[in-house]
């Protein structure tokens, strides 16, 4: 075995350490670009990317994984279970950014190579935005919901006499016109004979016929009965229906939004009387007591999440998803998230529909 001199010996310690020293910086500048690129493609902030523990603290914000996590990595045998917390924050962001989970494996073995094709690489066809536990929630019955509507009037029925028919009159039978009496023909009056001078021939006397005299009858006037129409009876107004606020939540829950600035949670509260709070049942367990707040401006709804564990998710108009950073608002079109839980905001009589 090769002996070597003690001053031979400190400069091979000495070349390695600065080859070492060099390769961990260029490392360190090569994962430092690359989630300056991604991490404002999730909400986060790229100065952030170039602080050594603070980058790491940031994606697993970014991951929804609590940033106190990264503790963890500091205590002996509990560092495995905070690798497994960065591990699970990165695989969140491969997801939410449309990357399969064979990424996941990429970024576990080196995360540089990982944070570069999310940065620069194209992107995949969108998929939805992984919650707490990483897996896709099934909220369809809540986000496909179409757009937020306006308010239809809703016309009332009335009855209408043009379809009613009229019963039919009796029949009229003219009466029978006046028969005139016969006339009588009036005998011949009798012939005055002169004195006989000279017999003459018998005269034939023709009798006279006499006109009949001639009654004028009055005209026939026909006579319908009366027709009595039935009094109709006009229906009832309608009153036109109550459009209000509704806020529904997965399990079929609804309620009335009766002020301008809501709270939303598990178990929320506010000394404000102003201020409505609504506890939204949570059968996933991923509610935090105060999660988020609600507030109407500017003609439409408001979301901001307050410090929560498990985020807020908001579908935009084109119907994909933006998950708000900690602490960040957004302007809502319907639908919205609180952790795995799938709420909307309606204006409508029925928050069914």
């Amino acid at each position: 075995m090769a002996e070597y001199e003690p001053q031979e010996f400190a400069a091979m310690i000495a070349t390695l350490v600065t080859v070492g020293l060099l390769g961990g910086l260029v490392v360190h500048v090569w994962y430092a670009l690359a989630l300056a690129k991604l991490l404002p493609k999730v909400g986060g902030e790229s100065w952030k990317a170039w602080v050594p523990v603070v980058n790491t603290m940031e994606i697993l914000d970014r991951g929804r994984v609590p940033s106190w996590s990264i503790v963890y990595l500091f205590i002996p045998l509990v560092q495995l279970y905070g690798i497994y917390l960065v591990i699970l924050a990165q695989h969140r962001i491969t997801v939410q950014l449309g990357r399969g989970a064979g990424l996941t494996v990429v970024a576990a073995l080196f995360p540089p190579v990982w944070a570069s094709v999310l940065a620069w690489g194209s992107r995949a066809a969108p998929a939805t935005a992984a919650h707490s536990n990483g897996q896709r929630a099934d909220r369809n019955a809540v986000l496909d919901a179409p757009a937020i509507q306006s308010a239809q009037p809703v016309s009332s029925p009335h009855s209408d006499l043009s379809g009613y028919a009229m019963p039919a009159a009796p029949p009229v039978i003219p009466p029978v016109p006046a028969v005139a009496e016969a006339s009588v023909i009036a005998p011949a009056p009798p012939v005055t004979q002169a004195p006989v001078i000279a017999p003459a021939p018998p005269v034939t006397q023709t009798p006279v016929a006499v006109a009949p005299p001639v009654i004028n009858q009055p005209p026939v006037i026909e006579q319908r009965a009366a027709v009595e129409l039935p009094v109709v009876e006009p229906p009832a107004a309608v009153p036109p229906p109550v459009m209000q606020w509704w806020l529904t939540a997965d399990g079929g829950f609804s309620v009335v939004i009766t002020s301008t600035t809501v709270i939303l949670g598990r178990n929320p509260t506010s000394d404000r009387p102003e201020v409505q709070a609504i506890a939204v049942p949570d059968s996933t367990r991923t509610l935090s007591k105060v999660h988020a707040q609600l507030v109407f401006s500017d003609g439409g709804w408001h979301i901001t999440d307050l410090n929560s564990t498990n985020g807020v998710l908001v579908v935009a108009v084109d119907a994909t998803e933006q998950a708000l950073s900690t602490g960040g608002s957004a302007r809502l079109v319907e639908s919205f998230a609180l952790g795995k839980v799938g709420v909307r905001v309606s204006y409508t009589d029925d928050p069914q529909r």
